[in-house]
C-alpha cells in the first residue's frame, strides 16, 4: 500500500475515508481465534493519522463487533456498516 499517493491524493480533502473490517463469509459465523481487527488495518489509520492532520472517517464493514481500541483516538467518526447482504 503506498501511503504517500493516498496523502497525495487527500491533499485538499476535507476527511479520509478508511474502510476496514473482515472479509465476506456466508454459511458459517467466519472463524476467528481474536477480536481484535488485523494489524494491518488498525497499523493503516495509525499510519495516516501520523503523517497528516485531515480527519479520518472509519467505516466498519464487519459481521460483528470487532476491538478497535488502538484506532478510536485517531478517528474523527467511526461508522459500522456491517455485512452488506441480499436483504
Amino acid at each position: 500500500f503506498n501511503i504517500d499517493a493516498l496523502l497525495d491524493a487527500a491533499q485538499n480533502a476535507s476527511y479520509i475515508l478508511v474502510c476496514l473490517g473482515e472479509k465476506p463469509y456466508t454459511e458459517t459465523p467466519g472463524n476467528i481465534n481474536d477480536l481484535a481487527l488485523e494489524d494491518a488495518q488498525l497499523s493503516l489509520v495509525e499510519a495516516i493519522r501520523s503523517r497528516t492532520p485531515i480527519p479520518i472517517i472509519a467505516v466498519l464493514v464487519q459481521g460483528r463487533p470487532r476491538l478497535i481500541r488502538r484506532i478510536v483516538d485517531k478517528s474523527s467518526a467511526i461508522l459500522m456498516a456491517y455485512l452488506p447482504g441480499m436483504e
